[in-house]
């Protein structure tokens, strides 16, 4: 009797990872989550003038993808993108919010691609 047996591989460090395919894999399922944009920063300003708050960063994508794991390397690069940073506060009335910076990629390989989120905009003077 043949048994089925899972080997689940968990990146969650940012950067370049390394996945190597089980000894006697025959399918291989990839699950990929980019990072997510930045918020931007809202707007400075007087009590009483018109100031907004910065707009929210978008979340990153997710890829799926199954392969047989004859297709793949005995490794393969995975890279896991970071989310974006905020934007930064600002220190001065009647000054308008720093935008928030964009999310990264997440890649398994040149097989399968989350493409990350967008930045937040800066708040302005007028309501979004």
């Amino acid at each position: 009797m043949s048994y089925l047996k899972t080997n689940v591989q968990i990146f969650t460090a940012t950067g370049a990872n390394t996945w190597t395919k089980p000894s006697g894999a025959t399918l291989v399922e990839v699950w990929l989550v980019a990072g997510g944009g930045g918020g931007g920063a809202g707007r400075r300003g007087a009590a009483s003038t018109g100031r907004s708050g910065g707009g929210g960063g978008a979340g990153g994508t997710s890829g799926f993808h199954r392969f047989p794991a004859s297709v793949l390397g005995a490794t393969e690069t995975v890279t896991v993108g970071a989310g974006g940073g905020g934007g930064a506060a600002q220190g001065t009335n009647d000054t308008d919010g720093a935008a928030g910076t964009g999310g990264a990629n997440t890649t398994f390989g040149g097989w399968v691609l989350a493409d990350s989120g967008n930045s937040g905009g800066g708040g302005t003077a007028t309501a979004g």
